[in-house]
């Protein structure tokens, strides 16, 4: 095997780098590459092993539920709505004026069935008010 002798900056150091390390040979005696594994099945399966599955769920919901009032309603009238937490299909949500929470309960169906849709299940089965600063 070749070698190549290399000066290392102000040191004037020597040293045999291989070629090995430069050079990939291209034939069959090389292993095949490993195949292809879509990232998503990775994630599944580590959540599955590390048995925290009911959190991240928890947390999807919440986050969808959230991202789907900024689509109901814009960002400056979701601002006064906050989603705090989701377990056995309830949703709690603190809500920071009255308004805001009349509002909600008015839309409350059309909120569960975006969050339900987006989950691909019946996730959301009740909605629960806190109040927040009033």
């Amino acid at each position: 095997m070749g070698c190549i002798n290399v000066e290392y900056g102000i040191w004037n150091m020597d040293f045999q780098i291989p070629y090995s390390i430069f050079h990939i040979p291209n034939s069959p005696s090389q292993p095949p590459p490993m195949a292809f594994t879509p990232i998503n099945r990775i994630l599944s399966k580590s959540i599955q092993q590390a048995r925290i599955e009911p959190q991240v769920s928890a947390a999807r919901v919440v986050d969808e539920a959230q991202a789907s009032l900024v689509k109901m309603w814009g960002p400056d009238r979701a601002m006064h709505v906050r989603v705090v937490s989701f377990k056995d299909g309830t949703l709690k949500v603190a809500v920071a004026s009255p308004a805001a929470a009349h509002t909600l309960r008015i839309d409350e169906i059309a909120w569960q069935n975006a969050i339900n849709r987006a989950q691909g299940m019946k996730a959301v089965r009740k909605i629960q008010l806190i109040r927040e600063g009033f």
